[in-house]
């Protein structure tokens, strides 16, 4: 037995087949019938087929779906709801047995009120081909689903069963992927695929592609150089993979989801894979994988030049301080020197006097620190905020580059 390909999470199973679970308002809103839901209604014969009718209509409202009510768990409430509303009469709990040509009826009876149509042949002949498009696009089978499902509610098409479009989602994918294969057959040479092959086998105690998979812990320079030299080691394959993929008429969605199954599957299941098939994967994960590697470097860059920054910042704060905290200092001293003009006491004496007073004060070396030339502003000018961070620079200068003009 073929396995089937796993489109839908458990959720997104429940969201797109599920039965809506009913508050008692949403009961009200959806349970209870127009005027012409009523007469519609009024031509069935049994309570049994009416019941049914208003229930089926009410999860059609809800869903667009057209359930088979016995399935539906949680039922009792919304039929006891429908009992006491529209056959007070009947005392019992309603039996929803009915034939199927009479639930068949039903169903086309409410279909023709909403215009709607069950997915047959014509229709997934059409999906089909939409599909075969949307591979194109994007391969991701999720994104297929999601597109015929919109198409088919567009179209007032009911979403046939999840079984069907498994598989033919599936059939879409694998024709797409047999056509990438042809392509790389004609168009990457024997030593690319050679390359490309030898990521699978084992190198530094690790399967390459393993190797390469790796992320950066951080941005030390450690860690970048390991990453520049994974750059190098696949830039080879990266300069095919360029002018390879575009020929492949497909989108980024589709290489990246391509690039993803590598991380999805097992060395071991990857191996066991028809050989076109895994270059098709793997050429997209270099490719994608290289872009990557070159966003840590950009994201390096950013982080250590924000790190310099703040630090000259940091600095030419604490600089300024201390300065002030100098000047602060020399000011007071020079203030009592200015004192000393305006005793009148030292009028008489000779200005070598007063001067060996000032220096007392303030030592005659102290005096250049006023000087608009003073050696202490000069060194002050020429002294950077960037002081004491050169190592650092200098060591993730070749990081910050790429570590090669190719890169």
């Amino acid at each position: 037995m073929t396995k089937r390909l796993r489109i839908l999470s458990t959720s997104e199973i429940k969201y797109y087949y599920g039965a809506q679970v009913f508050s008692p308002d949403e009961q009200e809103y959806y349970f209870t019938l127009d005027a012409h839901e009523e007469s519609i209604m009024q031509e069935l014969g049994s309570v049994i087929s009416k019941a049914y009718f208003i229930l089926l209509l009410g999860y059609f409202k809800a869903n667009q779906q057209l359930f088979k009510l016995w399935e539906i768990k949680n039922l009792n409430s919304n039929l006891e709801f429908v009992r006491i509303r529209y056959f007070p009469e009947r005392q019992k709990s309603i039996d929803l047995e009915i034939s199927r040509p009479t639930r068949l009826d039903l169903e086309h009876r409410i279909l023709k009120m909403f215009d709607y149509q069950v997915c047959g042949v014509e229709m997934r002949e059409r999906i089909a081909l939409l599909a075969s498009e949307v591979v194109t696009i994007d391969s991701s089978p999720v994104f297929v689903f999601k597109e015929i499902a919109h198409f088919l509610q567009k179209n007032r098409v009911i979403l046939p069963v999840y079984t069907m479009l498994q598989e033919l989602i599936g059939s879409a994918i694998t024709s797409e992927e047999k056509r990438l294969s042809a392509l790389i057959s004609e168009c990457v040479n024997s030593d690319i695929q050679k390359q490309l092959n030898e990521l699978l086998e084992v190198g530094h105690s690790l399967h390459e592609i393993t190797y390469l998979k790796k992320e950066p812990k951080d941005f030390g320079a450690n860690q970048m150089k390991l990453e520049i030299k994974k750059l190098k080691q696949i830039l080879p394959i990266y300069e095919v993979a360029k002018e390879f993929l575009p020929k492949l008429q497909i989108s980024n969605a589709s290489i990246k989801y391509y690039a993803s199954l590598v991380d999805y599957y097992t060395i071991y299941k990857l191996k066991r894979m028809n050989r076109n098939r895994i270059m098709v994967y793997l050429i997209c994960f270099v490719y994608y994988r290289f872009r990557k590697m070159n966003d840590h470097l950009v994201e390096c860059l950013i982080h250590h030049m924000s790190n310099y920054t703040f630090a000259g910042k940091q600095s030419s704060k604490i600089l300024a301080y201390e300065q002030q905290s100098a000047n602060a200092k020399q000011f007071k001293k020079a203030a009592k020197i200015f004192e000393l003009f305006k005793q009148e006491k030292l009028s008489d004496c000779l200005f070598s006097e007063v001067r060996e007073m000032a220096y007392e004060i303030l030592p005659q070396e102290q005096f250049n620190l006023f000087g608009s030339n003073s050696p202490r502003l000069a060194a002050l000018r020429q002294e950077s905020p960037a002081d004491g961070l050169e190592e650092k620079i200098c060591r993730n200068t070749p990081l910050l580059c790429g570590g090669d003009r190719q890169i």
